[in-house]
């Protein structure tokens, strides 16, 4: 029987009598196989790697691609020597023409080199406009939680992988789940001179009181004044304003503007002069001082305006006429030589009504310098009521 060879199925041809013609049909069809031998199974051995000589790019048919690669291993080379014809490719950098050696570039199809790795990680400055630190090696997270429609900020495992801070210029605040433009924005003074930080209180107050802040950026919730205080706004009895101890409200005259004049409301503490060691607190409830069985005087400092002239003022009161009667005063007293004298003097009241008033109009004083300017009501019944006083001044 012949050999058939098993790469080539080439058939040895057996020797026969000289002139048999047996070797030349044989090496006819040994021909004939070589003339369409691919090197593909039963059509010659397969070539090994040694075999392979590729000195110039190696172009795929069509839109043929290497498949079940288990990997592609670069040399670096110098970017300098690619040519147009082989852009749309990936190499590793030597170091020169400026890039950085033995990373990982995409040469464009313009010809750019675009950086793809940087030491260990992705080159995320380039891809994502600038986004970049030391989060990924510290494993701190930016994550959306669609549970809970937010974005969620936190600090690396290795401190607990609790919420982290953020640091930005101005916060704008949207209406959630709204697409609008209408904000609230949140910013820094732009001449801040050092840094603070204000903090929240740890509740809401049980009904609506003054928001203040002490010095170290606490806000508090309180209707108690800690420190003195002076208020330009017009403030009534009915906010239940008090005073901590040792401490003193003063109501400026930078109110709000009614009827073309500024106005002063005089809803504090009162002190008593024929007794300086007593205070009268006008109480949030009900909006008034009591005087004590037998009358007296009682007085309220109110802060005014220097050079502003006053033009009323209106005292209110029920004088409780059943034992006598009541007096209202503007009264000044100089700092520096203690003498007192009146800016508008009321007539003594003995009527029965429940609330009086008496205004004193036409008054044309310019407050002065280096006095103290006081509301003063004389009160000869026990138990007559002040309610507070208003002064208005003109422009």
């Amino acid at each position: 029987m012949p050999t058939v060879l098993p790469n080539t199925l080439m058939t040895l041809p057996v020797r026969g009598a000289p002139g048999s013609g047996t070797w030349g049909d044989t090496l006819d069809a040994n021909l004939a196989i070589l003339d369409v031998m691919d090197h593909t199974p039963g059509h010659g051995p397969l070539v090994p790697v040694a075999g392979l000589n590729i000195n110039a790019d190696l172009p795929f048919s069509a839109l043929w691609a290497p498949t079940q690669l288990h990997r592609v291993q670069f040399s670096a080379i110098a970017s300098a020597g690619l040519t147009a014809g082989q852009r749309t490719s990936l190499f590793v950098s030597d170091g020169t023409s400026g890039l950085v050696a033995n990373e990982l570039y995409w040469h464009n199809s313009a010809g750019n080199k675009v950086q793809m790795t940087a030491g260990n990680t992705l080159n995320f400055a380039a891809f994502v406009g600038g986004i970049g630190g030391d989060y990924t090696s510290v494993s701190a997270t930016l994550n959306y939680n669609d549970g809970q429609k937010g974005y969620e900020f936190k600090e690396g495992t290795v401190d607990a992988h609790g919420w982290a801070r953020l640091r930005s210029a101005d916060l704008r605040l949207f209406p959630f789940n709204t697409t609008g433009a209408i904000f609230v924005g949140l910013a820094a003074p732009a001449g801040i001179a050092g840094q603070y930080t204000v903090t929240w209180p740890l509740a809401l107050p049980g009904s609506t009181v003054l928001q203040q802040i002490d010095n170290t950026g606490q806000a508090i919730f309180s209707n108690t004044v800690a420190t003195a205080a002076t208020f330009s706004a017009l403030i009534t009895a009915s906010a239940g304003l008090t005073a901590a101890a040792n401490q003193d409200i003063t109501v400026s005259g930078t109110g709000r503007y009614r009827h073309g004049a500024r106005e002063i409301n005089i809803h504090a503490s009162l002190f008593n002069s024929d007794n300086p060691g007593s205070t009268f607190t006008f109480v949030s409830a009900s909006g008034y001082a009591t005087f004590t069985a037998g009358g007296g005087t009682m007085a309220a400092w109110v802060d005014l305006p220097v050079g502003k002239t006053i033009a009323t003022y209106q005292q209110f009161y029920n004088p409780n006429a059943t034992g006598g009667g009541i007096t209202p005063k503007l009264r000044r007293i100089n700092h520096a030589t203690g003498v007192m004298n009146d800016v508008a003097a009321g007539v003594a009241d003995s009527s029965g009504s429940a609330i009086e008033s008496q205004t004193m109009s036409g008054i044309a004083h310019t407050v002065l310098t280096g006095e103290a300017y006081f509301l003063e009501v004389a009160m000869s019944a026990a138990n007559g009521r002040v309610y507070g006083a208003t002064i208005t001044y003109s422009e």
